[in-house]
């Protein structure tokens, strides 16, 4: 897959699979289940949450797994891509701003998430490490 190919379909993954979180989470229409997610994250897959928290693909999935509904009908996400940088034939890094909100608080994180080449995955790409570092966390 050519680096332009990769990144395009990197950054279809990203906002594929936070439109898949929002009605996950919002517990909005018949959404896929966790395998969406599961499909989606490399067999590898390391998460650092914002709060610094280590997770290994399991701990992610088991998360979404139990958290449908269970932000609130008007829980959304905004994804504010800014780069996508090819790192090896396969591999490419994307970096973005990711904002949650609810009507009772608002979130800000900025991201690097690194996606490798994958047909068997929902866009062709695959989560393979994800870091996230607040920005801004509010109530409203």
């Amino acid at each position: 897959m050519s680096p332009p190919d990769l990144a395009a379909r990197a950054e279809a993954e990203v906002l594929a699979l936070h439109a898949f979180l929002v009605d996950w989470f919002a517990g909005r229409g018949k959404a896929a289940g966790p395998d969406r997610a599961d499909a989606a994250f490399h067999t590898d897959f390391f998460r650092v949450a914002p709060d610094g928290m280590a997770q290994d693909r399991a701990d992610v999935v088991a998360m979404i797994a139990r958290g449908r509904a269970s932000l609130g009908s008007d829980f959304e996400i905004d994804i504010a891509l800014e780069a996508a940088m090819p790192v090896a034939e396969d591999v490419v890094l994307l970096r973005y701003v990711e904002h949650q909100a609810t009507a009772a608080w608002r979130t800000a994180r900025r991201v690097s998430a690194l996606l490798v080449a994958d047909p068997s995955a929902p866009e062709g790409v695959a989560w393979l490490w994800l870091h996230e570092t607040w920005i801004d966390q509010t109530k409203a």
